[in-house]
């Protein structure tokens, strides 16, 4: 066709043009390599990234078989922030034990948190 895609190492680029994209996919995903999905649980906080910073490092230590990744945002509209905390696995079916020792530390420092 005259709208191409193109594979760079492991990264797909297919063309926006729905009915093209959707026949290339449809013989790309023969050749995707399959795996369990990652696990993935997102804490948010109101507290900033300046204020949980060496504590949630301490937690990534200890929990060496798990990443954790900390996304400030502002809302300048509301004129308040806090921080995405994202958790995932590969290897961990069960994130609770992580999620509960950060929810743990963010009551502890005074903020607020929920699950998304």
């Amino acid at each position: 066709t005259v709208a191409p895609g193109f594979k760079i190492h492991n990264v797909y680029v297919l063309p926006g043009v729905p009915m093209i994209m959707k026949k290339m996919f449809k013989s790309l995903i023969k050749n995707l390599k399959k795996s369990e999905p990652k696990n993935i649980c997102t804490i948010n906080t109101n507290l900033f990234e300046s204020v949980i910073a060496s504590k949630l490092s301490s937690i990534q230590k200890k929990f060496t078989d798990c990443e954790i990744g900390s996304y400030p945002y502002f809302n300048f509209t509301k004129k308040r922030g806090g921080v995405n905390i994202v958790v995932s696995s590969w290897k961990r079916n069960d994130l609770s034990l992580i999620n509960n020792e950060i929810i743990k530390m963010i009551t502890l420092l005074g903020g607020k948190s929920f699950i998304v």
